[in-house]
């Protein structure tokens, strides 16, 4: 006849074991060195099976195995088993990608995996993974390729301060541009909105500083952000900004229209060669000056 018996360990146990018992049984007949009953199952305990794992079969029959130390446990109950132990390896997956260039930036879907498989990187921040020369830290070069992966090609930098004919100075978190181009007033703007930005559009006393002490080094003349077409006499920046009446800016006598002409309607400041060198003055839009070439000075925003 099948018993069913569980072994209860307490410190008194433990104590009465340190007195010199090395094995007891429980089972139906009572408490005693050794042995078994004949219909009984038997708990073997000794001072190595404290805590240890007891199993119960489907005769009724509990043993004890195992040590005090023990960090799993099994149970079997008519013939089935579980294990609660939970295997940890340390592992922490994380997300790596294709680096084709070895550049040390990847690019396309991530693999997981506990450390980075050969040719892989820890981002996925390249722009173009076929070349190890673009890249986010890379250089920008005035090559029409976006080298640094900024989605801007061939855009201001140390290694890049002149560019598509365009000489590039950061100033006061605006960036200018002087080109070499020669041409009008309205193809100038075009090549400013091109490069991202208007015509220059004078703000304030450390702007204009600034300007004059670029152009005063350069040849020819410089348009303005400036016009009096909408109405005659009365100029404004691009931005709708009225110019004042009376600006010390402006050189002697101007604007003036051109006098007899009456056809100046756009606004230059004059570079090293010019007779009003570093001062503003009206001139026609289409023709320029006649003192070398009047060129685009451009200006757009700007971050470091």
């Amino acid at each position: 006849m099948g018993v069913t018996a569980r072994a209860i360990l307490t410190a008194g146990a433990s104590a009465w074991l340190s007195a010199g018992a090395s094995a007891c049984v429980f089972n139906s007949s009572g408490i005693g060195s050794g042995g078994s009953s004949d219909g009984g199952a038997t708990t073997d305990v000794d001072a190595t099976t404290i805590g240890a794992t007891t199993s119960v079969d489907s005769d009724g029959g509990v043993s004890g195995t195992g040590t005090g130390t023990g960090s799993t446990s099994s149970t079997s109950v008519d013939g089935s088993s579980t294990s609660s132990a939970v295997e940890t390896t340390g592992c922490v997956a994380a997300d790596w990608f294709e680096d084709a260039d070895g550049d040390s930036f990847g690019a396309g879907a991530p693999v997981s995996a506990c450390e980075p498989p050969d040719g892989y990187a820890d981002n996925g921040d390249d722009c173009d993974d076929d070349a190890a020369g673009v890249n986010p830290d890379a250089d920008e070069l005035c090559d029409g390729v976006d080298n640094d992966c900024d989605d801007i090609v061939d855009e201001y930098a140390a290694t890049n301060a002149e560019c598509g004919g365009c000489a590039m100075k950061p100033f006061n978190g605006r960036l200018y541009s002087f080109c070499d181009a020669d041409t009008p007033w309205d193809k100038a703007r075009v090549i400013c909105e091109a490069r991202g930005g208007t015509l220059v559009v004078v703000n304030d006393e450390d702007e204009h500083a600034f300007i004059v002490s670029e152009v005063t080094v350069r040849v020819g003349e410089w348009w303005l952000g400036a016009t009096d077409r909408e109405v005659e006499g009365q100029f404004f920046w691009i931005d709708g900004v009225p110019l004042p009446d009376e600006d010390p800016r402006w050189a002697w006598s101007q604007p003036d229209n051109g006098i007899e002409l009456n056809d100046e309607d756009c606004v230059v400041i004059g570079g090293l060669n010019s007779p009003v060198k570093g001062r503003w003055h009206d001139t026609d839009c289409e023709l320029g000056t006649i003192v070398g070439a009047t060129r685009p000075m451009c200006e757009s925003d700007w971050t470091p």
